[in-house]
């Protein structure tokens, strides 16, 4: 049998009315080679009675959740799993046209920049009886470029086709504010089309039902949607370098977009490097370039800076390189995450750098807010983000472990109680991390552990620091990895906070206690 190329994606929550009709439109495609994948997001009614008789046809999977994530959530584990070069979104309670994907396949095959095609639907009124009471066809059109989507964007764009690889380009679905899940379909569509190309086909492909319980619900949701749209197309349009200024109308105290003018003051772009450090990570430090090559401000520089690696991890990348930008600088012996980055730092000559492991990534847009967030803020000496931990399963796949939205901090001494998952990604303004004199290496161990935490409270006893709002970076995280360094953890902070505490005029104390996980924890700090 020939390899599936698409996936279709049927997010499911309490939807026992509907499920059947969007399987059978799948199963009565007119091309065959598609995998069905359902995730039941914790229903609570019997959704999962009317899915499992179709589970005998070995390309549908259902996978059930011990709790509810919310839609987005579940549109990012799916992204996760998906191994087909297509991935197609399905709600629950739609269904497809039979020959939807073979036409949407179609024009995705002729256009290989595309990273969305969409289509026409139909939409369908129903009463409580569950009769159509009206029925509409909506032709949505071929926009002209991004800022054409964004203006004009008034229908839903279903059904919407994705190439697998744009949608993990873009970091899949934001699912940190309410308002993203309300509208899941506006921000990813916009993402998207910030680097890829959307494609329309003139076909009526898809089935769109509206009742009574999802109008409702869209009519509860309606003044938080307008308000997230608000924020979301500024974000947007920041991101996309502020070529385009937004002109808003206030209709009783909701914003609604009336145009977009030129921006004839736009600011030149900042000078950046990003420094990636190396040991061993061979099977990694590819995807950690790739997300350093594909930002959206393109870094004048990028030092990959290997501590000696004793697998093939450099020699596979040189491989692959074929960008003048970057600089590979190896040391003959390992020396420790503090000496390698020290010995970078002496090849920096960008006003700013960001610091990025060799088993991690960045979303696309992080240099660009970073950087922006600096030059707003003269006297910081870094910025950073909020981050997702992801953990490799057993079959070598990435799941979310968890989302990362660094607390407040309102001085220096409220950061050392609150610092517990680093701050991620770093964005240095340089200047000051040589003022400071780079990282210490003066601990037994030659600064090869809590590295991080130590230059940040450094520069933060003289000098301010930004956090921009957004997730920007993404950890892979392994608990007996970290659990492993523990006790070199445990010795440094306590060591290096008391000597803080000392150099900050010795006003508190701290007060230590250990966590069931054995970890030291700053409790309090009580003034002497």
């Amino acid at each position: 049998m020939r390899k599936p190329k698409v996936t279709v994606v049927i997010p499911l929550y309490n939807k026992e009315r509907f499920i059947e009709d969007a399987i059978k439109s799948v199963i009565n495609q007119t091309y065959k080679y598609w995998q069905l994948l359902i995730i039941n997001d914790h229903s609570t009614d019997r959704s999962l009675e009317f899915v499992n008789p179709y589970l005998k046809d070995n390309r549908i999977k259902c996978i059930s959740l011990n709790n509810n994530i919310g839609l987005n959530n579940v549109n990012n584990y799916a992204l996760s799993l998906v191994e087909t070069e297509f991935f197609l979104q399905l709600d629950a309670d739609d269904w497809l046209f039979p020959e939807a994907i073979e036409s949407l396949l179609e024009a995705a095959h002729s256009h290989p920049t595309a990273g969305l095609i969409y289509g026409n639907h139909i939409k369908y009124l129903y009463d409580e009886e569950d009769n159509i009471i009206e029925e509409e066809e909506i032709t949505i059109g071929q926009y002209e470029d991004k800022y054409d989507l964004l203006y004009r964007m008034n229908y839903a764009m279903v059904p919407r086709l994705f190439r697998t690889k744009c949608l993990r380009d873009v970091g899949g679905w934001l699912a940190q504010k309410k308002g993203d899940a309300i509208a899941e379909d506006v921000q990813i569509t916009l993402r998207i089309a910030s680097k890829y190309d959307c494609i329309w086909v003139d076909k009526f492909l898809y089935h769109r039902r509206l009742y009574k319980e999802n109008l409702e619900n869209f009519k509860k949701s309606r003044p938080l949607a307008r308000e997230y749209r608000y924020e979301l197309f500024n974000q947007v349009l920041s991101e996309w370098g502020n070529e385009r200024i937004p002109i808003w109308q206030s209709i009783n105290g909701s914003y609604y977009l009336n145009r977009l003018e030129e921006n004839h003051n736009q600011v030149s772009q900042s000078r950046y490097t990003i420094v990636i450090p190396n040991f061993n990570h061979r099977d990694t430090l590819p995807g950690a370039l790739i997300s350093a090559l594909e930002q959206t401000l393109q870094p004048e520089k990028i030092i990959i800076i290997d501590d000696a690696s004793t697998d093939d991890s450099i020699k596979r990348l040189q491989s692959m390189i074929k960008s003048s930008k970057i600089e590979i600088i190896e040391s003959r012996e390992n020396e420790g995450i503090s000496k390698v980055l020290n010995k970078a730092l002496e090849h920096i000559n960008t006003p700013y750098f960001i610091q990025l492991d060799g088993d991690d990534w960045l979303e696309c847009h992080a240099a660009e807010k970073l950087i922006a967030s600096l030059e707003r803020t003269p006297h910081a000496a870094y910025a950073y983000g909020n981050h997702r931990l992801w953990e490799e399963t057993e079959d070598g796949f990435l799941k979310l472990y968890n989302n990362i939205i660094q607390p407040y901090f309102s001085d220096k001494y409220d950061m050392l109680l609150k610092l517990g998952f680093m701050v991620n990604p770093r964005c240095y303004r340089t200047e000051y991390v040589k003022n400071v004199g780079g990282w210490l290496t003066n601990d037994p161990w030659d600064g090869r552990y809590f590295e991080d935490a130590r230059m940040i409270l450094r520069l933060a006893s003289k000098y301010s620091w930004v956090h921009v709002e957004d997730f920007l970076h993404n950890v892979r995280y392994s608990k007996r990895k970290s659990d492993g360094k523990i006790d070199y953890y445990n010795y440094l902070r306590t060591h290096f906070y008391e000597e803080l505490l000392e150099e900050w005029g010795a006003t508190y104390k701290p007060v230590w206690k250990t966590a069931s996980t054995g970890r030291v924890i700053l409790e309090r700090l009580e003034k002497k």
